[in-house]
């Protein structure tokens, strides 16, 4: 799994942020994103958000045994 923080550097990159997590999918890495304003003012929510995604992306790799 990867993490990115998406802000103002992310502008108008759609494409770029599209073939580049496209490329790590290839990898089996899972991109979650949140932006600059949810981790400033809502930490505890991505916290809690991203001990669901690591459990669900755990099953994830367990089903492909």
């Amino acid at each position: 799994m990867g993490i990115e923080i998406d802000g103002n550097s992310h502008d108008n990159k759609e494409v770029y942020d599209y073939i580049r997590t496209s490329i790590l999918n290839d990898y089996w890495i899972k991109i979650i994103r949140y932006r600059n304003d949810e981790v400033i003012y809502n930490l505890s929510w991505i916290y809690e958000d991203l001990i669901q995604e690591i459990a669900k992306r755990k099953k994830e790799l367990e089903n492909l045994k």
